[in-house]
């Protein structure tokens, strides 16, 4: 069509993950230029895209290590006068596996406040090698200028940390909710963190927790642990959507929560579906 440039079958190898994609890109005359791709990472090193896509300020803030799968699709346009990112639509599934976090400015700063660095003295060399996880996961809406999630989960052989929140995109204004339990003999020497007993399904133990709201501008958010008595007397919003989490990754199998792990592995399925037409794949600008 007219004014339209449609790009199939995008292919990439990055050590032994695979990339693919599709771009269309609508040009009408005299105006703005839309955009959408749908997108499919299938088992790349995250340390990789890291590498390849962040400058080094960053990298000396954040870096996490792992195999990353990642789909979703995203549009935008050139239309509004704030710029692109109020436009921006779309959904993204991401898995990560098997990962370490070396640096980061959100979760290595939750562990340090419930002293779980001077535990770990010993048993794990995190100045080297980080906080190891088995798994990092979540679903992220994107639209009206904003990322919301209301599923993070990380789980590890130190912690078990569910999150639900949102990022405003406009105004780098981070609003989380994160509920930490972590594992074993870690909960010995956690004295000054309000914990909150959580009930289980047919579990009169239950578990204890911390949880924490993360606040502000992405890269230095303030990171404060909840009072026990606002947890005790209910929860709403992403504060109980994060407790919710936390219980089922507990008490649900594992087959249930994440059923997409014991799906067989076939790379061909990791395609980018076609779309009906483009008329329907992008919205009319």
């Amino acid at each position: 069509n007219k004014g339209i440039i449609r790009i199939d079958r995008i292919r990439g190898k990055a050590d032994e993950g695979t990339i693919q994609g599709r771009i269309l890109v609508n040009l009408p005359v005299r105006q703005p230029a839309a955009m959408k791709t749908w997108f499919s990472i299938n088992s790349v090193p995250l340390l990789t895209l890291e590498k390849t896509l962040l400058d080094k300020q960053t990298l000396d803030k954040r870096l996490m290590t792992g195999l990353m799968t990642m789909e979703g699709t995203l549009q935008g346009h050139g239309r509004n006068p704030l710029g692109v990112l109020p436009t921006l639509k779309g959904t993204l599934k991401l898995t990560i596996h098997d990962g370490r976090i070396k640096r980061g400015v959100v979760i290595p700063k939750i562990l340090a406040i419930m002293n779980l660095p001077n535990m770990l003295q010993g048993e794990v060399d995190l100045e080297k090698d980080g906080y190891p996880f088995d798994r990092q996961s979540g679903t992220f809406a994107i639209g009206e200028g904003r990322i919301v999630s209301r599923d993070m989960v990380m789980d590890g052989p130190v912690v078990k940390m569910t999150a639900a929140g949102q990022y405003d995109l406009v105004n780098d204004d981070l609003d989380v909710v994160t509920a930490v339990s972590p594992l074993g003999s870690y909960f010995e020497l956690l004295e000054e963190i309000p914990l909150v007993h959580l009930l289980l399904d047919d579990d009169e133990r239950g578990i204890d927790l911390a949880m924490f709201s993360v606040k502000g501008p992405f890269q230095n958010p303030a990171i404060e642990p909840l009072a026990v008595e606002s947890v005790a007397f209910g929860v709403t919003g992403f504060a109980k959507l994060a407790l919710s989490i936390l219980k089922n990754t507990i008490t649900l199998p594992q087959k249930l929560l994440f059923p997409e792990d014991n799906k067989e592995a076939n790379t061909s399925s990791h395609e980018p579906k076609e779309q009906e037409s483009e008329d329907a794949s992008m919205e009319t600008y």
